[in-house]
């Protein structure tokens, strides 16, 4: 099997593997948090900010904790902490596969976006980040 040449597609789908897996192999070395939001504490980050000086959460408080809790094979956790963030993390589960096929293969990893369906997977995670912000600032 002989490797396509070098492009742009190339170092955006090796970009794409590499981070995806750097992002699923920090997710899983964490604990999720009890709270449902400050995983993130774990890697030495400052608390949100905006649960600190509103009390109210920011769109992506539980993101961290949702991908952790989901890579310990806790879902119900992980929803319950942000259920955009577990969404994410099932697509993050499934990018290294997408970006490896598209680097053998030479495609354009980005490919997804000129398909209806892709677009309306992004506006899915979009709508439902919104959705689960404005819940827990509003509810």
């Amino acid at each position: 099997m002989t490797l396509p040449r070098f492009s742009f597609w190339s170092l955006l789908s090796v970009c794409g593997f590499g981070g995806s897996l750097a992002l699923l192999a920090v997710a899983s070395s964490l604990d999720p948090d009890e709270r449902g939001f400050g995983t993130h504490e774990q890697l030495g980050l400052n608390p949100c900010t905006s649960m600190a000086l509103t009390g109210q959460p920011c769109m992506s408080c539980g993101m961290t904790t949702a991908f952790a809790a989901l890579l310990h094979a806790q879902p119900q956790r992980a929803v319950a902490a942000n259920p955009a963030g577990a969404l994410l993390c099932v697509l993050t589960l499934a990018a290294p596969f997408w970006f490896g096929h598209a680097l053998l293969r030479g495609l354009d990893p980005l490919r997804f976006l000129s398909w209806r369906s892709g677009r309306a997977l992004l506006v899915l995670v979009a709508v439902s980040a919104v959705a689960v912000w404005l819940a827990r600032t509003f509810g």
